[in-house]
């Protein structure tokens, strides 16, 4: 509070602790249920109501305090935002953050205000100009009372539930477009036969890139009409509109669409009245033109950005992207993994029943750090002699993948570990390659730089139910407590960390607590 007031209705509640600092004013605290009588004495004795909440569902203290005058300083985010716009009310800026809450729910997220802003808009309150702050408080009181009165919502509830009512009790069948890779060796392409399995395959159209080398042939609902990277997307328009489906659902990457065409894209379908999902699977890695306006008016218009991690929230947030994100995590394939039994019998086939086995996965690139791992070894296997690496990492294309094999097989020769190292590059069905990583004591990931947001790859590894190992970097962020985190990237901390968490693994309970972690995730 600022100047003077009548003294404020008593506050029942614990003594306040004594300030840390003498010159702090007293800050009492509460923890009483307050009647409304209580309530208005406290709003009429008050100067301002500051709200820094991490959520609020509607948050009607901060409509009662509008409709008693008093400037409201509350969170840009939550059900409040409703009725608290920067024309009414002073906005607290905020991170995105997990909710830590007694639900326990996983991936859900709240906002975390930004000390420094709420001190900043608590030193500017006491100066503002008081015509400006009586002509916001008037809209907030008309804004109020002409929309959130209960007459005003029991209204609004018969009517939705009557719309509900009015509706046909067997909807026809949601027409969906999807664009995206399909049947290559691409992590998307992977994806998208995962999800779009769900769709019936007569209402599902599937747009895909003419530039690209499917493993398979094509299903009756596809049609290829983009080019990766290229800025013409006529005829995916074109096709669109004939199709004319409910919605659109984009599987994005940067190496995909720029933002223009994606804008362009975008806001075809929206002048078409097509409901628009972009799934974003790469936000670190977005363009400068990103920020360009008529690109964040298209994205703000699709009906949902989809994201995989806490990072990407952050990263679209920062472009002024946050009313219509969700965070959508990534999957875990629900393959079925070999029994025991088989496993064993299947390390033999292979020359490997007495070996204590450590594993890669994922396409054979220089970012994977593959050769970093390599020269790992020699460290490892001193320490372990029975140490044997599988390296499950197929060929991405010839022009990528081709030069770091060689490097790889050259590096393996002159550390004379061509008996300590097998190496499968073929490009295995997704059962195939879970049936090799199911063979692992422990499975590794030593990536080294990546934009991506999330690892498909990493998820197999948790898929096969084995223990998992990663290095410090953000694309592993959300796999926290189901994998181990390695000290670092480079030879030595690969060293470093795998050894003691092989040493670990020997023990049967430590084996099975960390293949319990997977599983669970």
């Amino acid at each position: 509070m600022w100047g003077k007031k009548p003294n404020p209705p008593p506050i029942r509640g614990k003594p306040p602790p004594a300030p840390p600092d003498p010159a702090s004013p007293p800050v009492p605290l509460t923890e009483a249920a307050w009647g409304p009588a209580q309530r208005r004495g406290l709003y009429r004795h008050c100067h301002a109501l500051i709200a820094p909440s991490r959520a609020e569902g509607f948050g009607l203290p901060l409509a009662e305090a509008l409709l008693h005058g008093l400037p409201v300083v509350a969170t840009a985010w939550g059900g409040h935002r409703d009725f608290c716009t920067p024309d009414i009310s002073e906005l607290i800026d905020y991170q995105p953050a997990y909710a830590r809450t007694h639900l326990g729910l996983p991936d859900s997220l709240w906002a975390e205000p930004d000390p420094a802003h709420l001190a900043e808009q608590l030193r500017a309150l006491p100066h503002a100009d008081p015509a400006a702050r009586a002509a916001r408080l008037a809209a907030a009181r008309a804004r109020l009372l002409g929309r959130y009165t209960w007459a005003d919502v029991a209204r609004r509830t018969r009517d939705a539930v009557a719309a509900l009512a009015a509706r046909p009790p067997l909807p026809p069948p949601l027409r969906l477009a999807w664009v995206g890779t399909w049947g290559s060796r691409c992590g998307i392409a992977a994806y998208s036969a995962h999800l779009s399995s769900a769709f019936a395959a007569d209402t599902l159209r599937l747009y895909a890139p003419t530039d690209e080398t499917p493993e398979q042939a094509d299903p009756p609902q596809l049609v290829r009409n983009w080019h990766r990277g290229g800025r013409d997307v006529a005829d995916l328009i074109d096709d669109l509109r004939a199709f004319a489906p409910d919605a659109l659902l984009i599987q994005h990457h940067w190496a995909f669409f720029g933002p223009e065409p994606l804008a362009e894209l975008l806001s075809a379908a929206h002048r078409a009245g097509i409901a628009t999902y972009l799934d974003l699977h790469n936000t670190r890695g977005a363009p400068p033109a990103l920020a360009d306006p008529a690109v964040l008016a298209a994205l703000r218009a699709a009906r949902r950005l989809l994201v995989h991690t806490l990072d990407d929230v952050r990263v679209l947030k920062r472009f002024g992207l946050d009313d219509n994100v969700s965070l959508f995590p990534l999957a875990v394939y629900p393959l079925p993994v070999p029994p025991p039994a088989d496993s064993a019998a299947r390390r033999a086939a292979l020359g490997l029943a007495d070996r204590e086995l450590l594993a890669t996965y994922g396409f054979l690139m220089p970012h994977k750090g593959l050769l970093q791992l390599i020269e790992a070894l020699p460290v490892l296997c001193a320490e372990r002699p029975r140490l044997h690496l599988l390296m499950v990492n197929a060929l991405y294309t010839a022009e990528r993948s081709g030069p770091e094999l060689a490097r790889l097989q050259a590096r393996i020769a002159e550390l004379g570990l061509t008996d300590r190292v097998t190496l499968e590059t073929r490009f295995l069905p997704e059962a195939d390659s879970l049936a090799l990583l199911a063979l692992a004591d422990l499975i590794v990931f030593p990536y080294q730089h990546t934009d991506e947001s999330s690892s498909a790859a990493a998820r197999m590894a948790l898929a096969a139910g084995r223990p998992t190992a990663v290095t410090p970097l953000p694309i592993f962020d959300d796999l926290a407590g189901a994998v181990t985190v390695l000290p670092g990237t480079d030879p030595p901390a690969l060293a470093r960390g795998l050894a003691p968490e092989l040493a670990r693994l020997a023990d049967p309970a430590h084996a099975a607590a960390a293949a319990a972690a997977a599983r669970a995730f």
